[in-house]
């Protein structure tokens, strides 16, 4: 319950108050482009770019590596809960939907106050299918060498079955 409190807070929170307008300072000069930008990025690897060529000294590389880290518990989860049911295409495909599922949400709430609060990001998906990934292989590590040092009975994920290769 923590982690998905943290998640929700990460994703939606500060949420703005009205007014929702930009002030002029941001637009003066400045041409907008057409949908979907500035609601969303919808080019493949666009933001992933941009961020590592700023380097680390910069705020969104680090963003980009919060993605990665932000989801990784995700794959830990689903492996621990249902370690003989699913594999790992379905461990990352949940997290791909729940990831989906942020970054749609951050895009309707953006569109219904009229303002680019937060923007859906394709490479989002990608980061935090990443981080569900690590998060996973982690888990079937340390599943591995829990299973071969302790004693079945510690072994409390599993409930007493034996789990498949995926």
């Amino acid at each position: 319950m923590v982690y998905i409190a943290v998640i929700v807070a990460n994703a939606f929170f500060p949420f703005p108050l009205p007014p929702w307008e930009i002030p002029p300072e941001f637009t003066e000069g400045s041409t907008l482009w057409p949908w979907p930008w500035p609601w969303a990025n919808i080019v493949p690897l666009a933001t992933i770019s941009d961020g590592i060529g700023l380097g680390f000294g910069w705020q969104p590389p680090r963003y980009l590596l919060a993605n990665v880290l932000a989801f990784t518990p995700i794959g830990v989860f689903v492996g621990l809960f249902r370690p003989t049911q699913h594999g790992w295409r379905m461990t990352i495909g949940i997290g791909f939907a729940v990831s989906l599922a942020i970054e749609s949400a951050q895009m309707v709430l953006s569109l219904l106050i009229g303002w680019t609060y937060r923007v859906f990001d394709v490479d989002d998906l990608l980061l935090n299918s990443v981080g569900v990934a690590l998060g996973y292989g982690a888990f079937v590590v340390f599943d591995g060498a829990a299973r071969a040092v302790l004693p079945a009975r510690l072994v409390f994920w599993t409930g007493g079955r034996v789990r498949s290769a995926p």
